[in-house]
C-alpha cells in the first residue's frame, strides 16, 4: 500500500489527509490453505496486550472506537506469525518492521478471543528499534460462502505513511492458496480518509500462468482420483481389518461423492454390532457399541497437507431407503479453529444388500447437509486424502471364495465429473477351508396314504474360527482400489 507523502516535506504544500480505513478485498480463488494449520498456533488478547475497545477521542466525535493496546512488547508466539511487515513513513528515518500474527479465534463459550470476536482475525505489530516507536493494529477478516477474503483495519493512527507491506509466508505451509485455474486475478482495496472525504478505490491484478508443479492449464480442471487398499490378514474367510484410501492431487475438481461395489463374501458380522439410530447417525453422537472404524483425512495443497486425526465410522439402522447405513464423524478442527461451533463433520451413505448375492454397495450422499464437505466456515478443505480403516475386532470378514474379483465404483466432483475407479481383489488359501456340512433327514408317526406323513429336513455347519488362523501381511495398492466392508 502506497501513499505519496512528499508534501509532507515541503511547506508551501498542502498535507494528504491520513489513511483512517484500509480494506483490501483478495480476488475469488485465493482463499486460506488448511495445510498452514500443521503447527500453527495463535495469539491472544493477553498475549498482544488488547486493552479493550474504547472511543478513540473521548472528548471528541462521539462513535468512533477502536481497539487500544498496551505500550509494551507483544508476546505473541512465533508459531502465530502468518506474514512480515514493514512500514515507512518521512516522519521516521528508519522503517517500522515485525510481524503479522494470527489472533486467537472466536470462543464458542461466549468469551471474546480477539477485538471482533470473528473467526478469523490478525495482528499487525511493527516497531522502530531506534526510535522506540511502538505500532499495533487489528484487523478482521471476513470470509465469503466461496471462501474469498476481505481484510479491514479500521480507524487506524493519525499517521503519515508511505509504504506499508505485508509479505504472507510461502512454502509448503503458506496461509493462502492461488487459484485453481489459470487466468487474471485482481485484488480490490479502499482507503477511507480522516478527512471525511469519499474513499478512494485501486486495484492491482496478477496472473496464473501454470497448474501445481508448472504442469500446463487445462480447463476444465481434470479429475482423476485414485484408490488404495491393503489388507492385515487377507486368508480366506478369516477376519480381517481393512485400510482403504482415495486420494486426489492439487489442481484437481474436488470430491463430491462416492459409491463403491464389493464383490459377494466381503461382509461383517452384524450380531456383534449395535445398529445406531437415525438422529444419533445425523447428529453424529452414535456410541462406542456401534463404532466399526476410523479416519484419517489429510487437506491442503502442496506436498505437506494437514492431517485430521480422530474420525470414526459407526453402522447404523436403514437409510435413504437402504437397509443400513453409515455415519462417518470427523472433527472440525485444524490448528487453532475449531470450526463448526465445535459440532464434527457428519457424513452420512447408505448400505445396499443385493438381494441374490448379497454383495455390498457403499454410496455416499450425492447432496446435501450429509455429503462430502469441500468448504467449511470460509476454509475450502482442498481434501488430498481420505483413508477408512475398518478395524473393529470380529467384524470385517474375507470371502471364502479365492477366484479373482474386482471392486468397482465410481468418484463424483463438486463441478459434475465422474471418474470410474476399480482394482483386482483376491483372497488365499481356500484349499485350507475346512468344508464339513451335515444333512439329515427325520420322519414321524405313521405314514398312510389320508393323513400324509411328517418330514424334518436339517442342514448343520459346525462352528468354527473363521479361516486359517495363520496370518498373511499381503498388501495391494493401486489406482483404484477396494474399500471398507460392512
Amino acid at each position: 500500500m502506497h501513499g505519496p507523502q512528499g508534501s509532507v516535506l515541503v511547506a508551501k504544500d498542502l498535507a494528504q489527509s491520513d489513511v483512517k480505513d484500509i480494506t483490501v478485498a483478495l480476488p475469488e480463488g485465493v482463499a486460506l490453505n488448511p495445510a498452514a494449520a500443521d503447527g500453527l498456533q495463535s495469539c491472544s488478547t493477553a498475549q498482544v496486550g488488547f486493552e479493550g475497545v474504547k472511543e478513540l477521542n473521548p472528548d471528541g466525535e462521539p462513535g468512533v472506537r477502536t481497539a487500544q493496546f498496551s505500550p509494551q512488547e507483544a508476546t505473541c508466539p512465533d508459531a502465530s506469525k502468518i506474514a512480515n511487515v514493514a512500514i515507512r513513513t518521512p516522519l521516521l528515518p528508519n522503517p517500522l518492521t515485525g510481524f503479522v500474527y494470527l489472533a486467537s479465534p472466536q470462543n464458542f463459550a461466549g468469551l471474546p478471543e480477539n477485538p471482533f470476536e470473528s473467526l478469523v482475525a490478525m495482528y499487525l505489530v511493527a516497531r522502530d528499534p531506534v526510535s522506540g516507536v511502538l505500532v499495533k493494529l487489528a484487523g478482521k477478516v471476513t470470509l465469503s460462502a466461496t471462501g474469498q477474503i476481505e481484510a479491514v483495519f479500521e480507524n487506524d493512527p493519525q499517521l503519515a505513511f508511505e509504504d506499508a507491506e505485508l509479505e504472507f509466508f510461502g512454502g509448503e505451509r503458506a496461509p493462502l492458496a492461488t487459484p485453481a485455474s489459470c487466468g487474471t486475478y485482481t485484488t480490490s482495496a479502499s482507503f477511507a480518509p480522516w478527512s471525511g472525504g469519499e474513499a478512494v478505490g485501486s486495484t492491482s491484478s496478477f496472473s496464473i500462468l501454470a497448474g501445481p508443479n508448472g504442469s500446463a492449464c487445462p480447463s476444465p480442471l481434470p479429475f482423476a482420483p485414485s484408490l488404495a487398499s491393503g489388507t492385515t490378514n487377507n486368508n480366506a474367510g478369516s477376519f480381517s481389518a481393512l485400510t482403504t484410501t482415495l486420494s486426489r492431487g492439487d489442481g484437481q475438481q474436488a470430491i463430491q461423492s462416492v459409491t463403491l461395489h464389493y464383490p459377494p463374501g466381503v461382509s461383517g458380522l452384524l450380531s456383534s454390532v449395535k445398529l445406531c439410530p437415525e438422529a444419533q447417525a445425523n447428529a453424529g453422537t452414535c456410541g462406542p457399541e456401534s463404532e466399526i472404524g476410523e479416519t484419517i483425512i489429510s487437506v491442503g495443497l502442496g506436498g505437506d497437507p494437514f492431517t485430521v486425526t480422530g474420525g470414526k465410522v459407526y453402522i447404523t439402522e436403514k437409510y435413504a431407503g437402504a437397509p443400513f447405513g453409515l455415519s462417518i464423524v470427523n472433527p472440525a478442527k485444524a490448528g487453532p479453529f475449531d470450526l463448526q461451533q465445535g459440532r464434527p463433520v457428519v457424513v452420512r451413505a447408505k448400505v445396499d444388500v443385493d438381494p441374490h448375492t448379497a454383495a455390498l454397495t457403499i454410496t455416499t450422499d450425492p447432496s446435501g447437509a450429509h455429503a462430502i464437505p469441500t468448504i467449511i466456515e470460509g476454509f475450502p478443505l482442498q481434501i488430498r486424502n481420505v483413508n477408512v480403516l475398518v478395524n473393529r475386532p470380529g467384524f470385517a470378514f474375507n470371502p471364502t471364495n479365492c477366484t479373482p474379483t474386482a471392486v468397482t465404483g465410481t468418484v463424483e466432483s463438486a463441478e459434475g465429473a465422474s471418474s470410474p475407479v476399480s482394482i483386482p481383489f483376491q483372497v488365499t488359501n481356500c484349499a485350507t477351508l475346512k468344508f464339513a456340512p451335515k444333512f439329515a433327514v427325520a420322519t414321524s408317526g405313521r405314514t398312510s396314504r389320508a393323513k400324509g406323513a411328517s418330514l424334518s429336513v436339517k442342514l448343520t455347519y459346525p462352528q468354527a474360527p473363521r479361516g486359517p488362523t495363520r496370518t498373511s501381511h499381503g498388501s495391494r495398492s493401486t489406482s483404484p482400489s477396494s474399500s471398507p466392508r460392512s
